[in-house]
């Protein structure tokens, strides 16, 4: 009888000791889940103020031959020759390809400017040799570059403007509290007016040495029929399965790796953000980590420079904010136009654009929301997004949208555009 009730006194002990034991094991494993993500965020960090100081060190070095160093945006690409005195400016929504050349007085012939390094640069950037001939065929314009200080205040708004869009990537991390936005923001802050210091002392410098900045000689063709398609041909079997799989639209998918990237898988930000569709690690990429995948761990930027991997990033995360956040939208186009924005700017935001002030509530926005139709909606969200990156991006991909519905009947095999 000893033998039977012994096992009946040592269980409650055994299960006493199993359960502390696994409670300290979920506490050890969320301590470490939260240093392997401050140490993630910290690498993020970093990633952002090496970017931006390269950014602005070339800027530095621009500024002694261009009074505008312009630099590639979301609005256009653009590259510069090996040397810096020629650049080429790709501006997809225009349609447009732009060649700027550093010239004296005397234009360059077309004799010359096939020699210079500008014919090279085409043919790489746009991967077409007829459009080098038509540039030659083409009358320059003659530019005068304007003094730097004309630029100085240009160039602070571009400072204002990343970080607004850094800042606007925090507040589209719905994981974040008010407080460490509040802390992250007063970081950022900092890290802004420390920046236009640098560029004051860039300006000042150039100055001092009295540069005399040439003229530029510059031309203007449009993009050639097939550049799109030759840019989005690779990826497209990929966006094809995300779509399927994910239960988005073709054309919307396009839309908006066109407009994050220009369909560039090496692509990288200030945010940071990677690859075809500008997944940023710990928003988006840690919500379809968490939800679709269900990993514990945000991508890696190396991850995400795999086009199929970042598809299925953008793809899904477009699927939990049209599936998950917004799903009570009730007006299916109207739910499109408030995903497109909150891709950009989180659902919290877009939430305030219907809610006023600084009200995040996603479920009050929805209610009112509901009341619309799709044109009000999309002229709420224009007017009173919090910030005026995400009404461009919005307007942006609502038109690149509209162009691959019409394209992509056409986009079979080996056809063009």
């Amino acid at each position: 009888m000893r033998k039977l009730l012994l096992p009946m006194i040592l269980l409650p002990s055994l299960v006493l000791a199993t359960d502390a034991s696994f409670d300290e094991f979920k506490k050890g494993w969320k301590q470490q889940q939260q240093d392997f993500s401050q140490q993630r965020q910290q690498e993020y960090d970093t990633f952002r103020q090496q970017y931006l100081a390269e950014y602005d060190a070339f800027r530095g070095q621009l500024l002694e031959q261009w009074a505008a160093p312009a630099q590639s945006s979301i609005e256009q690409e653009i590259v510069y020759s090996d040397d810096l005195n020629s650049r080429i400016i790709v501006n997809e929504q225009a349609n447009t390809l732009t060649i700027e050349q550093l010239v004296g007085d005397d234009p360059l012939t077309s004799a010359e400017l096939d020699k210079s390094n500008t014919a090279t640069l085409v043919k790489i950037v746009i991967d077409n040799d007829d459009s080098f001939e038509l540039l030659q065929q083409t009358t320059p314009k003659m530019i005068q570059q304007p003094q730097v200080e004309a630029s100085e205040i240009l160039l602070k708004q571009q400072i204002i403007v990343q970080h607004e869009q850094v800042v606007n990537s925090f507040e589209a991390d719905e994981r974040l509290t008010e407080t460490e936005l509040k802390t992250k923001k007063q970081q950022l802050d900092k890290q802004q007016q420390l920046r236009v210091k640098n560029l004051e002392k860039q300006v000042e410098q150039v100055k001092k040495k009295d540069v005399k900045y040439k003229n530029i000689q510059s031309y203007t063709i449009a993009l050639p029929d097939d550049y799109l398609y030759k840019k989005a041909s690779p990826y497209l079997d990929s966006f094809n399965t995300q779509a399927s799989e994910q239960r988005q639209e073709l054309a919307l998918l396009l839309a908006i790796s066109h407009a994050e990237s220009s369909f560039n898988p090496e692509a990288k930000s200030h945010i940071p953000a990677f690859g075809l569709m500008q997944i940023v690690p710990r928003s988006a990429g840690m919500d379809v980590a968490n939800k679709l995948l269900q990993q514990e761990a945000a991508p890696t930027a190396n991850e995400l420079y795999q086009p199929e991997t970042n598809i299925l990033y953008g793809a899904g995360y477009l699927s939990i904010l049209s599936e998950r956040y917004l799903k009570g939208i009730i007006d299916p186009q109207s739910r499109k136009y408030c995903v497109i924005a909150a891709y950009n700017t989180g659902a919290g935001n877009v939430a305030k654009a219907f809610n006023g002030g600084s009200n995040r509530n996603v479920k009050q926005a929805l209610g009112k929301i509901n009341t619309m139709s799709s044109e009000q909606v999309y002229h709420t969200l224009m007017q009173d997004l919090p910030y005026s990156e995400t009404k461009n991006y919005l307007k942006k991909v609502r038109k690149l949208e509209e162009q691959y519905q019409a394209k992509l009947p056409t986009w079979n095999g080996n056809s063009k555009l």
